[in-house]
């Protein structure tokens, strides 16, 4: 059983704040909570992932993809998220990013550029309000099959 420091748990508990994943940067630490934050990913509590982002373990990839783009999750994953029926089981992801999208894909998921999207804050769900999120399933998955 390993001591955990009153440091180590905080920043567990800021990471578990932001539904399970964060970019390092919007965890303002300081020198020597960036040194416990190092040790922790060397003990596995924390993953850390391309782009400055850790994650705890068993943090859903959809939630970890939108925190390393800095975008929030469209289309497909929204819908799941918001309980609305989908035709589809397993899909790609798909991430509407702030700007131009600094970063390519890292695998199969599709991001979606939008100056006018603002960046989301670390402590929210990075999932696109229902609105606009369905608008954009409807561009961006049209049916030969529709009307």
């Amino acid at each position: 059983m390993t001591c955990m420091s009153v440091i180590d748990d905080e920043i567990l508990a800021c990471v578990r704040g932001c539904y399970g994943a964060v970019r390092v940067r919007d965890l303002n630490l300081t020198r020597t909570e960036r040194r416990h934050l190092k040790r922790l990913v060397e003990a596995g509590e924390l993953v850390a992932h391309p782009h400055g982002v850790v994650s705890l373990p068993r943090t859903d990839p959809p939630v970890v993809l939108a925190r390393i783009h800095g975008g929030l999750l469209t289309c497909q994953a929204a819908m799941r998220h918001y309980g609305l029926p989908v035709a589809r089981e397993r899909e790609q992801i798909h991430i509407v990013v702030p700007g131009s999208g600094r970063f390519s894909a890292l695998g199969r998921e599709v991001l979606h550029p939008d100056r006018n999207q603002p960046r989301p804050s670390p402590t929210s769900f990075p999932v696109q309000p229902l609105p606009e999120a369905l608008a954009r399933f409807l561009r961006c998955h049209v049916q030969d099959d529709s009307p």
